[in-house]
């Protein structure tokens, strides 16, 4: 109804009968203890409570939809029996999961006002439009949420490929999410979140129903794995200036 501006809009978007939808409503709002929606001449608006409920649902419910696929997805696959295997999400890091966290960082033209701050708030952003790199997990709610700690809901996130975000934010059309790590590329400069409202977690560990005939070998296999990946990781973070910086005026004397 908030996107549609009408009950009966809303009712045909969905595939719904009018009465049907209003049933609905009233329940919801006898749940919520108020009324989400006033209707005037022109359709319907929210109300302060709708407001806040509109909110919270658009992080709550990608993340209900996700735990549905996740589960389905988990349902249909085979269980290994015996079995060693990595994963990786877009990144320098691909292959090399690692058990700490990353600051996310923003990518602004190098033109932009904020450019040349040490660290951005996120409440500075707030008239932006936003390009990101989808991926698994909750990063993207997360994002929301933060944005709504910080007092206002994202204009406009573009989900695309990498170099697509890096010309969105190259021309100026977005700002960017990017993981401290990000590798200096020419238009663009990162910087830090103040407060690191906001961070990307890498993960190594192994299928707990896995079965193995040696576990001496298993253990010693994992810790080559983790040595590796941290090895990859500190590389990376060396080649980043931003991120030195960042973890240079975070270490303890």
């Amino acid at each position: 109804m908030a996107d549609a501006g009408s009950l009966t809009r809303a009712a045909t978007a969905l595939g719904l009968a009018q009465p049907a939808l209003s049933a609905q409503l009233k329940r919801i709002e006898r749940a919520l203890g108020g009324a989400l929606f006033e209707r005037g001449r022109h359709g319907v608006r929210a109300t302060a409570l709708g407001e806040l409920v509109l909110e919270r649902t658009r992080v709550v419910l990608p993340a209900v939809t996700e735990l549905q696929q996740e589960a389905a997805r988990f349902a249909r696959t085979p269980r290994a029996t015996a079995c060693l295997r990595l994963g990786g999400t877009h990144g320098p890091l691909l292959g090399a999961l690692v058990d700490r966290l990353d600051p996310v960082f923003v990518m602004v033209p190098e033109g932009h006002a904020l450019a040349a701050a040490h660290e951005v708030a996120l409440a500075e952003l707030a008239a932006e439009e936003w390009a990101c790199v989808p991926g698994d997990g909750c990063f993207g709610n997360c994002f929301t949420a933060s944005c709504a700690r910080a007092g206002y809901t994202p204009r406009r996130m573009y989900e695309t490929d990498t170099s697509s975000v890096v010309h969105l934010v190259q021309v100026g059309r977005a700002v960017g999410l990017c993981r401290a790590t990000f590798p200096t590329t020419p238009g663009i400069v990162t910087r830090p979140l103040r407060g690191t409202p906001l961070t990307w977690r890498h993960l190594l560990g192994r299928h707990a129903v896995a079965q193995y005939t040696d576990k001496t070998d298993n253990a010693a296999t994992a810790a080559t794995v983790l040595a590796q990946a941290r090895r990859a990781h500190a590389g990376v973070a060396a080649r980043s200036d931003s991120y030195t910086q960042w973890l240079a005026a975070r270490r303890v004397p």
